[in-house]
C-alpha cells in the first residue's frame, strides 16, 4: 500500500477532513485517536522521527530507526511498521514516563521507496506520524562476514524481485489440483523442512583457492557433508559456488554449479540468465538453502527472508515424464519419476493469510513473510511423502535468543493457505508465459521469451 493510500484510508476511518493536513508534513501526525488532539482534556501524545532525519534519506540496510515520544503523563506504548506491514513493538527505553526513546531495525527492504510509520499511545489517545526514505541498491561491502546477507544482490533480479511487484502474482489455474494432490499424499500438512548440504559464506581474509578457474576463499573450518556436497558463497570474489568430491588440502575438489552473485541468479542457458552462470537449472546449489545469517543479523532477528528461496515437490514413483517451465531449463526428475507438479511453478502463501498473527518465533516469521512476498521455486522432486524447503546444514536451527528451527516448523501454515502463480511469471519485465506449454526440453534448451 503506497503512503497516499494510507493517509486517505486512516482518515476517512477517523472522520476527519482531508483539508485540515498539509499533503505530506515530516512530523505532521496522519491521525489521532478520535480524530481530535485531545480526549477529555488529555493532549495526545507527541512522536517525532528523529532517524531517517529527513524525508526521502537514502540509507543503507540494514539500519536503525529512532523515534522519539512524549506525553504529558506518560507514553505507554510505541508500534513502527514500515509501508503496508503490521505493527510491532519498537524497543524503547522510558515506557511509562514522560519521555520514551525507541529503535526499530530496518532489514530486509527491497531497494527504492518506502514510508516508516510509528505510532505513540499513552492509553487514551494516540499519534501516528510517517517518514519516507530511500532504500539504496548498492551490494554490501565485501568481508562483511555475518552481517551480509548471502542474496544475490541485483535488485531486479528474478530472486530479489516481489512476486506483486508488476501486480497480483498471477494465481496458476492448476493452483488447487496440485495442492489438492500434496495433501491426499504428503505425511505434513504444511512445510517440511529439509536440512541440505552445508553451505557457508565466506570473507576476504579467508584462505583463498582457485578451483576449476574460479577464485573464492573458504571458511575455517569448512568442510562438505559427508555425501560430498556443500556450497560457498563468496562476496568477495563475486562467486556462488556449488560443490561435489569434497575437498582436497583445504580447497573444493571440483565446483558444480558457479553463479555470479551480482546477477540475478538464473543459469546462463535460461533467458535473462546471467553471463558466467552455468547449470542445467534456474539455480544453483549454493543458493537451494535458506542460511542462518539470513535469519539473524547483528544480534537481532530478522523480519523477512528477503528473496524467493527454493523447495522440492513430492514425487511419484514409476511414472514416466519431466514437465517444467520457465525459468529451468531442464527437469531433474530422475527417468522413472515425475513431479505432478511441474518444476519451475512457484508457491507462496496467500495474501489474506496474516503472519504477525500466527504464534511461532520470529525467525520462522522471517521465513514465512518470505514465502508471501517472494514464494518458493519449485526446483525438484525430493521425497514421495513432503513439500520441503531446503535449509543449509544438516540439522535444526538455533539461536542466541533460545529459539530452534525443526523440520517442522513451518508447518504452522497449512498447505490449504497457499497457493501456486505461473511459473513462468517474470516479475522482472511483468511478462506472463504458460505453465506447461512453454516446457523446455534438453538441458541447453531454451524457453520462448
Amino acid at each position: 500500500m503506497t503512503p497516499g493510500r494510507f493517509l486517505l484510508t486512516g482518515l476517512l476511518s477517523l472522520g476527519v477532513g482531508l483539508m485540515s493536513l498539509p499533503v505530506w508534513a515530516a512530523e505532521t501526525p496522519l491521525a489521532t485517536s478520535g480524530g481530535a488532539p485531545t480526549r477529555g482534556g488529555n493532549p495526545s501524545p507527541v512522536a517525532s522521527i528523529t532517524d531517517p532525519a529527513t524525508p526521502g534519506k537514502s540509507l543503507s540496510l540494514p539500519h536503525t530507526a529512532h523515534i522519539a515520544a512524549s506525553d504529558n503523563r506518560a507514553v505507554r506504548r510505541v508500534s513502527t511498521k514500515v509501508d503496508s506491514a503490521n505493527y510491532s513493538s519498537a524497543t524503547c527505553t522510558g515506557l511509562s514516563t514522560a519521555k520514551a526513546s525507541c529503535e526499530f531495525a530496518l532489514t530486509g527492504l527491497e531497494s527504492g521507496s518506502h514510508t516508516l510509520y510509528a505510532r505513540v499511545s499513552d492509553g487514551t489517545s494516540s499519534t501516528v506520524v510517517g517518514r519516507t526514505f530511500e532504500v539504496a541498491a548498492s551490494a554490501p561491502p565485501p568481508g562483511t562476514g555475518t552481517t551480509y546477507t548471502p542474496v544475490f544482490s541485483d535488485p531486479r533480479g528474478y530472486y530479489m524481485t516481489k512476486l506483486d511487484r508488476s501486480g497480483p502474482a498471477p494465481v496458476d489455474p492448476s493452483s488447487s489440483v496440485w495442492i489438492n494432490d500434496m495433501l491426499r499424499r504428503v505425511a505434513l500438512n504444511g512445510v517440511h523442512i529439509y536440512y541440505a548440504h552445508d553451505t557457508a559464506v565466506a570473507k576476504s581474509t579467508d584462505r583463498a583457492c582457485t578451483t576449476g578457474g574460479y577464485s573464492y576463499h573458504v571458511p575455517a573450518g569448512f568442510n562438505t557433508d559427508s555425501g560430498g556436497r556443500g556450497g560457498i558463497i563468496d562476496p568477495a570474489t563475486n562467486w556462488a559456488l556449488g560443490t561435489v568430491n569434497g575437498m582436497t588440502n583445504g580447497c573444493l575438489a571440483s565446483v558444480e554449479d558457479a553463479y555470479r552473485v551480482d546477477g540475478n541468479g538464473l543459469a546462463s542457458n535460461v533467458v535473462g540468465g546471467a553471463a558466467g552462470n552455468t547449470g542445467h537449472r534456474g539455480a544453483g546449489s549454493a543458493r537451494k538453502a535458506v542460511l542462518r545469517d539470513e535469519l539473524w543479523q547483528n544480534g537481532a532477528p530478522t523480519s523477512s527472508v528477503g528473496m524467493r528461496m527454493q523447495c522440492s515437490a513430492p514425487i511419484v514413483p514409476d511414472v514416466h515424464g519431466q514437465p517444467f517451465s520457465w525459468p529451468l531449463s531442464g527437469g531433474d526428475a530422475g527417468s522413472r519419476t515425475t513431479e505432478p507438479v511441474p518444476e519451475g511453478v512457484v508457491i507462496r502463501i496467500k495474501r489474506s493469510v496474516d503472519i504477525e498473527a500466527v504464534r511461532t518465533s520470529p525467525e520462522v516469521k522471517a521465513v514465512l513473510h518470505g514465502l508471501q512476498d517472494y514464494g518458493c521455486l519449485v526446483v525438484d522432486g525430493g521425497s514421495a511423502k513432503y513439500f520441503n524447503i531446503i535449509f543449509a546444514e544438516n540439522n535444526s536451527f538455533s539461536f542466541p535468543d533460545g529459539n530452534v528451527i525443526g523440520e517442522n516448523a513451518l508447518a504452522v501454515v497449512p498447505l490449504t493457505s497457499f497457493e501456486f502463480v505461473k511459473g513462468a511469471y517474470d516479475p522482472t519485465n511483468g511478462l506472463t508465459h504458460g505453465s506447461i506449454q512453454f516446457n523446455c526440453r534438453g538441458a541447453t534448451g531454451a524457453c520462448p521469451p
